[in-house]
Parts: structure tokens; sequence; C-alpha cells
């Protein structure tokens, strides 16, 4: 019945973020609003030094805005205001509190889950007044997510000792240069970046067994599928389903791109 109940619950939200005052605002103005947000975290109050950045869940709140965009889509695009200023405070005018800002980021997260609730990766008990427990169904199921995450992480390069203190003094000389600028100077900075990447960051052999280019990939639409018109609008009419399955939520992610 858990399922039953969240997946009702599924529905409920999807109206209500649509009906926020901030959704039909010319569109610059929620999105302006939201990546201000979602820079908070990256970097901190810029009012306020007992808000320290969140780097990680700034990048988990970054990626989730993707799933906004079925609720933007209909918002107008013109006018777009004096400047991202302008657009910010109407935007506040909208939402004084920041409480739609923050339904929205939930909602992005709520998108991410629910279709694999849809497919069963999770047992769900409770209830909206009480909230929803989500537990995967078995605990070899979750171990294998688990290993997932963690391989999918080690696969990512990293760097080794980055010169982020050694190099700073010379941005700030840049900085205090300003209008006028080093052009060589700061050609050689960008050089040693270029030294610093190829001595440094490593791919672990074996991780990557192909690669694919864009244009091969976009080239790849199964024989008789009608290009999505929405995929379209983005260029990415022939990006495959990840599930052959029409998933029963409007959340799923669309495509492998």
């Amino acid at each position: 019945m858990g399922k039953v109940k969240l997946v009702a619950y599924e529905g409920e939200f999807d109206g209500l973020v649509k009906q926020f005052p901030l959704v039909k605002m010319p569109v610059r103005a929620p999105l302006t609003a939201l990546h201000i947000t979602v820079d908070s975290l990256f970097n901190g109050s810029r009012m306020k030094s007992t808000h320290a950045p969140r780097p990680e869940a700034a990048y988990s709140a970054g990626a989730r805005l993707s799933y906004l965009i079925p609720v933007l889509m209909n918002a107008p695009s013109e006018p777009t205001g004096e400047s991202a200023l302008d657009a910010f405070e109407a935007a506040n005018e909208a939402d004084p509190d920041g409480v739609q800002r923050m339904v929205l980021l939930s909602y992005g997260h709520f998108c991410e889950v629910m279709p694999e609730v849809h497919r069963d990766y999770f047992s769900v008990a409770g209830d909206t007044e009480n909230g929803y427990t989500l537990t995967h169904r078995t605990s070899e199921f979750g171990q294998h997510e688990a290993l997932d995450i963690i391989l999918n992480e080690l696969a990512l390069a990293s760097s080794v000792d980055p010169p982020t203190d050694l190099l700073r003094e010379r941005f700030d000389d840049f900085a205090s240069t300003v209008p006028l600028a080093d052009l060589g100077a700061i050609i050689q900075l960008l050089g040693s970046f270029v030294s610093h990447h190829r001595e440094f960051l490593q791919e672990p052999p074996g991780m990557v067994q192909k690669q694919v280019t864009a244009q091969g990939w976009l080239m790849s639409t199964p024989e008789g599928d009608a290009p999505d018109p929405t995929l379209t609008r983005w260029g990415l009419a022939g990006c495959r389903q990840l599930d052959p399955q029409p998933s029963r939520s409007c959340h799923s992610r669309r495509s492998a791109c």
C-alpha cells in the first residue's frame, strides 16, 4: 500500500509545483533565483560567514535542476528584465521567503527517486502524513547499488597535488591590473595548468571500454522510432531511451545523453 500512496502523492506534487507563482514568471526570473541558490551552496553565503560552502550539496542540487525543465517549459521567455539583479528581485517578490525555491529543489530530488519506485527497486512503507521509508528490496541489491556508486566515483579522473595555493598570488596580481592585462603572462599561467594536467591527471586503465562520439550516438535512433519533438528542440533527437518499457512516472529519465 505504501507504493500506491506514494504514486498518488506524486501526481499531487506534480500539480502543486506547476501552480507556483515563481514558475509562471518569465523564465529568466526563476532560473536566476535557482542558480543563485546553487551558487550559495558552492561558495557559502556572501553576506554571512556562518554559512560555509557545501560543494557536494551544490553538485547534487545543480544536477536535480534538470528535472525542472518540464515545469519551466511553459514559462514565457520575455521580458528578460534589465539585468540579472532585476530578474532576481522579481523572483524575490514572487517568493519572498524562498519556500517555493526550496520546494522546487525538493521536487528535483523527488523526480530522481520516483522512476526507481515505479520499477520496484524499493519497498515503500508509510504515508504522506507521516513520511515514507524506502528500502532496497534485498540487501544484496542494496550492496550492488552501493558498489555501482563506488565504481563510478573511482572511474573519475582525480588530480594529485593541485597547485591551488601555489598560483593564487598570480591571479591576484592579474586582478590588480584590471582593466589592463599582460597577455603573455596569462598565456604562461594557462600553459602551466596544461602541463600540470598532463603530468598528474591519469585515467585508470580498463575503466572505459570504448568511446562513442556524440555524432554517432545522436544518429542511433532505433529504426521506426519517431524523433521526440522535445529532444529535437535540444538537438538530442537520436538519443535512445534508457528503458524500452514506458515508465508510469512523468519523471523518468528521458534519455541516456
